[in-house]
């Protein structure tokens, strides 16, 4: 009985021993990946009560950097729309660079008007179609449908085109000035969409409204970028205006000068201000681009400078880290040798 009970101490020994191993295996394993990553294997373990300060940090960082990647993807489509719009406005300016010699009365150049308005809109509509990334530039928040019904394309609807609504509103030649104001009087309702018949939302205009707002973005905590230029503004309403009324009724063909007049003013007129307001809409997103740039350049530091905090939290010294690493192998490797001593003693060992 004496002899049983002397054994325990070596039994327990043992035990213990073994027990021993396991933990230096664990902590050398917990060693060689902190070695091999240089982070902190147990990281919230290892800050303690800095743990909170690692989450909150890491949580921003995420923030920041899904502000950055959302803002340079808005960079992208703000880009893009601006030489689009730039394009839109060179296509109205050609014409308008040909009507006002011709604003007051036909010179030798009223003959290719209609043909340089025609040719305009065919150009401009698709222009003003154009999508980003699977979404279109200029319908507002309707990002999913192209803003401008084609001029040839019939209305389900009604089986009308744009071409034949707008070409009934003139409304055969324009001989008198009383033929002219009433052309007009149609053509503002229609493009105002104040008149009784159809207007240019609904024939002309696909999109969503433009008081109703677009598809503006929120770019960092605070601020939110307005929605950029919609097809439903005057600008466009404006060009398209002017170029449909030198291509519907041909200046030269209006022969009296009251008349042609009345109308080439109307026209030139409505294609200025769509002008002048395209560029300012220009000049909107320009300053829109410049702030999103700045923005961007903040975030990326910001980044930066979080993921600086995060690896010092988050990081071990790599010397320290293989320091210990090794002096665990080596203690390691000395219980693997006291073991096998042990379990090479037979159980007469343990009756002392």
């Amino acid at each position: 009985m004496s002899a049983i009970s002397g054994s325990l101490p070596s039994l327990f020994t043992n035990l213990t021993h073994r027990r021993q191993i396991s933990d230096l295996g664990a902590q050398m394993e917990r060693a060689a990946q902190e070695v091999s990553t240089g982070e902190k294997a147990d990281l919230y373990r290892a800050l303690g009560h800095k743990s909170a300060e690692a989450i909150e940090l890491q949580a921003l960082l995420q923030r920041t950097e899904g502000f950055v990647t959302g803002n340079k993807a808005l960079a992208g489509r703000l880009g893009y729309e601006a030489d689009v719009l730039k394009s839109a406005r060179g296509v109205a300016e050609e014409v308008l660079a040909l009507s006002v010699p011709n604003r007051d009365q036909p010179t030798e150049t009223v003959r290719s008007l209609k043909s340089a308005a025609d040719a305009a809109l065919s150009r401009l509509v698709p222009m003003l179609n154009q999508s980003f990334a699977g979404a279109t530039l200029f319908a507002g928040a309707a990002t999913d449908t192209a803003p401008l019904r084609e001029l040839d394309a019939a209305d389900p609807a009604t089986g009308q085109t744009p071409r034949d609504t707008l070409a009934a509103l003139i409304d055969g030649p324009l001989r008198t000035q009383a033929d002219v104001d009433a052309a007009l009087q149609a053509i503002d309702g229609f493009f105002n969409d104040t008149g009784a018949g159809p207007g240019y939302r609904g024939t002309l205009y696909l999109g969503a409204r433009a008081e109703d707002g677009g598809t503006g973005a929120r770019i960092d905590e605070t601020t939110r970028l307005a929605s950029g230029f919609s097809a439903d503004a005057p600008a466009a309403r404006d060009i398209l205006k002017g170029l449909v009324m030198i291509a519907g009724a041909d200046p030269a063909a209006i022969e009296d000068p009251e008349a042609y007049a009345g109308w080439m003013d109307a026209a030139v007129g409505a294609l200025s201000r769509g002008s002048t307001a395209l560029l300012a809409a220009e000049t909107r997103l320009g300053s829109q681009q410049a702030t999103l740039d700045e923005t961007i350049e903040t975030q990326e530091t910001r980044s930066d400078l979080l993921k600086q905090q995060i690896g010092t939290l988050r990081n071990v010294d790599p010397f320290e880290a293989a320091t210990r690493l090794t002096d665990l192998q080596t203690r390691l490797q000395a219980s693997y040798q006291v073991s096998a001593m042990l379990s090479r003693m037979s159980f007469l060992s343990y009756m002392d």
